[in-house]
């Protein structure tokens, strides 16, 4: 099952990023989280997805919850096999293109994540000054912002360093700089054989945003 796992925290720009690739024709199943934030009303996380990352990562503390050995390869594993019994819509293994799954926590869950699943990384990142000025923005509490990043970019950066896996840069400043260039790049890296109208159209989500 081939995943495109969009990682950063909140306010690091994943959201902009996973709108990209399901322009581009990537799955994502819902239902979505909504937020109170009129610019991102939609977080394009998939809340089966995002249940299974909180049942063993405490979001508010950002640490990681008790736990048996092989509890979260089973929660993984019984997710997958929901996703190929169709419960969240059609999805073919032969066939269908990649799903898009985000969740800022799965930072902690990254090495179960990539043994469940055919995994390739997309990290967004952006300056911590500028993900906490998004939090007061927002109104969101503290894990939401910069004090927050800096623990899920350790764990990013940790398990990168330690696995070898499909992995892709992103820096949001240029996500909003040059949406189109970056799109060509989500699209090469994640196998979506979009042609130039549709890398424009998707483009366009960025710039209206």
């Amino acid at each position: 099952m081939r995943i495109l796992l969009v990682c950063g925290p909140w306010g690091s720009g994943t959201t902009a990023v996973a709108g990209l690739l399901l322009r581009l024709g990537a799955i994502g199943f819902g239902p979505y989280l909504r937020t109170n934030d009129p610019r991102t009303p939609n977080a394009y996380e998939f809340l089966p997805f995002r249940e299974v990352v909180r049942r063993h990562v405490f979001v508010e503390t950002l640490s990681y919850r008790e736990s048996k050995p092989g509890d979260i390869e089973a929660d993984l594993q019984t997710l997958r096999g929901r996703i190929e019994r169709q419960e969240f819509g059609p999805y073919d293994p032969a066939t269908s293109p990649p799903i898009v799954l985000k969740s800022p926590a799965s930072a902690f869950l990254l090495p179960q994540i990539c043994r469940a699943f055919d995994v390739k990384l997309i990290s967004v990142l952006r300056p911590l000054r500028q993900i906490e000025q998004t939090r007061l923005r927002r109104g969101w509490p503290a894990h939401h912002g910069e004090m927050g990043a800096e623990v899920i970019y350790r764990h990013l950066s940790r398990t990168l360093d330690l696995q070898a896996h499909p992995h892709l840069r992103v820096k949001y400043e240029e996500v909003l700089r040059s949406p189109s260039e970056v799109t060509q790049r989500l699209a090469a890296f994640a196998g979506l054989p979009a042609g130039p109208d549709q890398i424009e159209a998707a483009a366009a989500f960025v710039r209206r945003a």
